[in-house]
């Protein structure tokens, strides 16, 4: 997030609308990646 610093060395701090949803997409898809990975050690556990 950010981007690189201005010349004068100044980063700004906080996130734009975009970026946000940005993130917020990125982390829903690894919490829907690790509830599927939990599922399917579950699903191991219970056949096996």
């Amino acid at each position: 997030m950010g981007g690189p610093p201005a010349p004068w060395g100044f980063r700004r701090r906080f996130a734009t609308k975009e970026e946000k949803i940005a993130e917020l997409e990125a982390y829903l898809e690894a919490l829907r990646k690790e509830a599927q990975a939990v599922e399917e050690k579950l699903r191991c556990l219970r056949e096996g």
